[in-house]
Formats: C-alpha cells, sequence, structure tokens
C-alpha cells in the first residue's frame, strides 16, 4: 500500500510541475499576443521588431515646476501654451511685496555706509594733502625758533655776566636776570612743540595706515551690510518661481489666491520630442543606441532613433488594454528621439505604441 501512495504521490507532482511549466509559457506567450493585439491593424511588423508601449514626452523631459507646499500664490504671470525663457518670471509668491522692501532697507543702509566711506576718504585725502604741505615748514620754522632763543639766551647771559663784573646799578641787573628767565621759558617751550611735531611724524605712518583700514573696500562693516543685502535678496527669490531652463508651459495648476500643494505648472522644450517605451526585460540585451525606430502617434508613424537605454529595472506604467496581458511587468525604458516633433509636441504623455529594429542603425541627422 505504500508503494502505491508513494507513486501516486509522484504522480501528482509530476503532472503539477508540467502544469505550473505550462501556465508560464502560456503567460508569456499571452504576453507577446497581447502586445501584437495592442497594436493597430494596419502596423506591419518585422519579424525582428521589438514592441513596446511607450509614452510622448519632451527630449529634455517634463519639468514640474513647484512652490513651497504651505505658501500663498499671489500671482501667476505664466499661461499654458506660451514660450518663456531661462530666468523668467513665472508665479510671485505671498511675502514679495515686505521681502522687496526689506530688500530697499538693507540696499539704503549699505549706500549709507558705502557714501560715508566715500566721504571719509576724501576727508582724509584733504587732510594729508594740507598735513604734507605744512607739516615739513612747521619742524623747519620750529627748530629755528629754538636756534634763535638759545642764541638769545647766550647773549643774554653774557651780558648778565658783563654787567656782573662792571657792578652797574642791580635794578639792570635784575632786568637782565628776567630776559634770561623769560628766554629759557620759551625756549622750553618751543623744545616742547618741536618734540610734539617730531611724535607726530613717527606716528605719521601708522596712522595713515589705520586710515586706510577704516575707509577700505572690504573693511567688516561692509561685508556685514553685504550679507545683509545677500540674505534679503535670497529671501526675495523664495518669493519668485522662475523658468530654470527655456521651453513651452504646457499647462498651469495653480491660481492666484491659492495656497500651495507643490506644483504649480508643467514645462518643456517640446521642439524635440521623444518616446519612453517600456521594453520587456529580455528584450532590451538586442537594442543599441542608434538603432533605427518607429513610433506611431494618431495614426501616423513617425521614425526616430534610439538615444538612451536606461539600466534600471522598474514595474511597468503603461498597460495594455488586453485583459489577458499582465498587469505588473518588468520593463526596461529606451528612449526614442523622434525626426519629426511637429505632432507629438502637442500631446505630450500621450501612449503611443513603438517599434525599434535592433541592428538597423539609423542615420545620424
Amino acid at each position: 500500500m505504500n508503494r502505491v501512495f508513494l507513486s501516486t504521490t509522484i504522480g501528482v507532482t509530476s503532472v503539477a510541475g508540467l502544469l505550473l511549466l505550462a501556465a508560464a509559457f502560456g503567460q508569456e506567450a499571452n504576453t507577446r499576443a497581447a502586445q501584437a493585439a495592442t497594436t493597430p491593424e494596419n502596423t506591419t511588423f518585422s519579424q525582428d521588431a521589438i514592441h513596446a508601449l511607450g509614452r510622448l514626452e519632451p527630449d529634455e523631459g517634463l519639468v514640474i515646476i513647484g512652490t513651497p507646499p504651505g505658501m500663498r500664490i499671489q500671482e501667476v504671470k505664466a499661461e499654458t501654451g506660451a514660450m518663456v525663457d531661462r530666468g523668467e518670471t513665472l508665479a510671485i509668491l505671498d511675502g514679495y511685496d515686505t521681502r522687496k522692501q526689506q530688500l530697499a532697507v538693507a540696499n539704503a543702509e549699505h549706500q549709507r555706509a558705502e557714501f560715508l566711506r566715500k566721504l571719509k576718504q576724501r576727508q582724509y585725502k584733504l587732510e594729508r594733502s594740507q598735513f604734507d604741505k605744512t607739516h615739513a615748514k612747521r619742524l623747519a620754522s620750529q627748530r629755528e625758533l629754538i636756534g634763535i632763543l638759545e642764541h638769545t639766551l647766550e647773549l643774554a647771559e653774557s651780558d648778565l655776566k658783563r654787567f656782573t663784573d662792571a657792578k652797574i646799578a642791580e635794578t639792570q641787573i635784575s632786568q637782565q636776570r628776567m630776559l634770561i628767565h623769560e628766554t629759557e621759558a620759551k625756549l622750553i617751550q618751543a623744545r616742547l612743540q618741536l618734540a610734539e611735531l617730531e611724535t607726530v611724524s613717527e606716528a605719521l605712518k601708522e596712522k595713515r595706515a589705520i586710515e586706510d583700514e577704516e575707509v577700505a573696500d572690504g573693511n567688516p562693516q561692509l561685508a556685514v551690510l553685504d550679507e545683509q543685502v545677500d540674505l534679503a535678496k535670497a529671501n526675495l527669490d523664495q518669493t519668485i518661481v522662475k523658468a530654470p531652463q527655456d521651453g513651452e508651459i504646457l499647462k498651469v495648476v495653480g491660481r492666484a489666491g491659492e495656497v500651495s500643494a507643490g506644483p504649480l505648472l508643467f514645462l518643456g522644450e517640446t521642439d524635440k520630442m521623444a518616446a519612453i517605451a517600456e521594453v520587456y526585460q529580455a528584450d532590451v540585451k538586442d537594442i543599441k543606441l542608434g538603432d533605427t525606430a518607429q513610433v506611431r502617434v494618431l495614426g501616423k508613424k513617425i521614425g526616430g532613433r534610439v538615444t538612451e537605454i536606461s539600466n534600471l529595472v522598474a514595474k511597468n506604467r503603461l498597460h495594455s488594454i488586453d485583459p489577458l496581458d499582465r498587469a505588473d511587468r518588468r520593463v526596461i525604458e529606451v528612449k526614442v528621439l523622434l525626426d519629426d516633433a511637429s505632432v507629438a509636441a502637442n500631446y505630450v504623455n500621450m501612449e503611443v505604441d513603438v517599434l525599434i529594429f535592433p541592428g538597423q542603425p539609423a542615420e545620424t541627422p
């Protein structure tokens, strides 16, 4: 009885394995059949062609321009269908007017500091010019005065000795002594003034170095004001949405007065269009860059060439209308650059049929 049970078990297991294998082959066959079923009847397939579903988008990609969530939109300047240049303003967000005033105040503070700096430069220049013209003369004049006083003192002392030796009147001797004291006092004062002038000369170089540092372009006060201006500009830029590239406004999502939820508009360069084909992972090994391709857009066949092959295997985003086709397939995205973008430019994200001909390189335009 055990032998009968064992034989029965082996038989059931074998049959189950065969059924699973047949199901796997059948599912793959259904997938291939589904690809053919979703292709228009008048599409002619080459025996070696690889068929895939694809979507249309600008060659440089579809750019979703957003705003910080929670920011209120003050004004939308962009319109659907308009062509914009890189850096062009697309929208203004809440807080723009306040931050614009803050930038104006920061600029005014910087201009005021710059004005005072230049005024100080002119003042120092004038003072230095006057000093250089008079200082040397004052030194020479002071030294000359000291020489005169020293000579006067010598004469006065000589006269006092002569008066004393001659035993002239005491009144005249007293007057002479008074003259000597006055001359000595003047001489002391003159020497002090000369010392002050010489001290100024010695400290002149360091003094002017300090003044130059005070009015230099890169002094710390101006650096702080520069940072304040840059900060005000950055805050203002956060309320301005600008185009990151040239292109066409494909759709405007946000409206003035709304609180942003993220996306504001869609932008793309539609002068060059591509089809992003979702190629089954088993077929992509045969495709090379430059291979010829054909894309069907609204019944019109448009030639193209493979320009990019992704290295990421992912779940398919496009689904066949055939109920027998697997909803979850592993695919690799292959970009096909269209030879003519005029038709596809009006149908971004449209689902299209793509034929890729491995081993048939397209002619370089």
